[in-house]
């Protein structure tokens, strides 16, 4: 969950999501299965962050 928009809290949640996309990557690379239930996982994570309101002028 994101907590603040500051720029230093937007990294860090962009970093976090490349770890565990690679994290998603490797643990299904093996397993064909497993990438269908962690699809829908970052399916329902990508709408949350959606959902975040974005301030005008913030990061332009």
């Amino acid at each position: 969950m994101i907590k603040s928009t500051s720029h230093a809290a937007l990294v860090e949640c962009k970093r976090r999501r490349k770890e565990y996309d690679l994290k998603v990557v490797i643990r299904c690379f093996h397993d064909p299965e497993q990438i269908i239930h962690d699809d829908s996982r970052l399916r329902l994570v990508r709408a949350e962050l959606a959902r975040v309101p974005v301030r005008p002028g913030v990061g332009n």
